[in-house]
């Protein structure tokens, strides 16, 4: 078989066993005559010569079939070849989709051929039975999704769109007739005007022809809305997609500073809750009566009064054992600042037993004011720490 362009068509010829790839290698190199035509990968090739040999079936214009076992079944790009060739089938149906992916994926410009080899009576023809049953009960639940739900779901979008389309054309109809009656009005006062020998303002053909503009408004979003009702059942059409991936996670799969990042967020949570709990016991202790505000967003966590003192406006940082930063939005840096005298900064480290360890308070933690771009700024807990004070 040949290409549009000459050249032979390249072809790749899937076993589960190293005998029985030798034996399709050497059989397959008689027939051809040439040795160099039949490249093989299996599990005793090295990653080095496993990836020269891929090149050269990619590349190299003798080379026309790779007999491979499993080990070239996943993670390969061979979509240089279009025909594939299943000599004996993998327990696991599954893996005859990772096989022919490995030629029937993206950036492939020919329809691909697969063929599997099955021999009656055998084990191996049970399993490619069983797979046939499995896409047969695949294809009924299709046909059932096509026949019963498809045609539910379309009438449901279609009826949804027809309420709203005729909730919006008789909006549309209801303004835009009120400004022609309007214009046509004002064009009949500013005709009968001109006739009696005055000069109005406006000028009868302005009015007239806003009297046409609106209407032609009207003609064109009727026809626009109208169109908006003929909804159409077909395949969804992908037009981009996008991986979010935490700054945090990045810095840790790069060996850096995971203090930022936390698995579980379950465990951020009860590290919060563990700091805010220390902070509370801590002002009770010493005589103050704290008060949780954290969920009424005024830029601290606690507010504590004790009679004849300034109140406190306690912001509340909990942190792993060993962390090195914590983040503080500009907003906070703001309020600390504004508040001066009044502000602390309690900072309280949690080992992963649920031990505390502070609270650590931090009085005018801040001294410059964030830009206007900024929303939020690491800070180094170690510089911190050096202006804690005693309660």
């Amino acid at each position: 078989m040949f290409n549009l362009n000459g050249s032979r068509r390249k072809l790749i010829i899937f076993t589960e066993h190293r005998d029985t790839l030798n034996y399709l290698k050497d059989r397959i190199s008689a027939l051809l005559g040439d040795l160099r035509a039949v490249a093989v990968i299996h599990g005793g090739v090295g990653r080095d010569e496993r990836r020269k040999i891929q090149e050269a079936f990619r590349f190299d214009q003798d080379t026309l079939i790779l007999v491979a076992t499993g080990a070239a079944g996943e993670g390969v790009n061979l979509q240089n070849a279009n025909l594939m060739v299943n000599y004996d089938l993998p327990w696991n149906p599954n893996r005859l989709e990772q096989r022919f992916g490995r030629i029937h994926r993206i950036g492939q410009s020919e329809v691909c051929h697969l063929w599997n080899m099955v021999a009656m009576e055998t084990r191996e023809g049970d399993v490619f039975v069983r797979l046939f049953d499995k896409l047969e009960v695949d294809r009924q639940t299709l046909v059932h999704a096509s026949a019963a739900l498809v045609p539910e779901h379309s009438n449901e979008v279609q009826d949804r769109r027809h309420r709203h389309v005729d909730k919006v054309l008789q909006a549309v109809h209801e303004r835009l007739a009120r400004e022609i009656d309007y214009w046509q009005d004002r064009y009949f006062h500013l005709q009968d005007a001109m006739e009696a020998g005055k000069q109005p303002r406006m000028q009868p053909e302005k009015a007239r022809r806003n009297v046409e503009d609106m209407r032609a408004r009207l003609e064109q979003r009727t026809r626009e809305l109208q169109a908006q009702r003929n909804v159409i059942s077909s395949p969804p059409v992908v037009v981009g997609g996008a991986l979010t991936i935490p700054a945090g996670l990045l810095a840790q799969r790069r060996g850096e500073d995971t203090a930022l990042f936390s698995a579980d967020a379950a465990s951020r949570a009860r590290i919060e809750q563990i700091a805010m709990r220390t902070v509370m016991d801590r002002e009770v202790a010493e005589g103050w009566l704290p008060r949780d505000v954290s969920a009424e967003k005024c830029g601290w966590d606690v507010t504590s009064t004790k009679d004849g003192h300034t109140v406190r406006h306690i912001e509340v940082k909990g942190r792993a054992k060993g962390a090195t930063t914590i983040t503080v939005t500009r907003n906070e840096i703001m309020y600390a600042l504004n508040q001066e005298d009044k502000f602390r900064l309690a900072i309280v480290f949690v080992d992963e037993s649920g031990n505390p360890d502070g609270p650590h308070y931090v009085a005018k933690p801040f001294t410059v004011e964030p830009d206007w771009c900024m929303t939020s700024s690491n800070c180094n807990l170690e510089e911190l720490l050096t202006k804690a004070e005693a309660f």
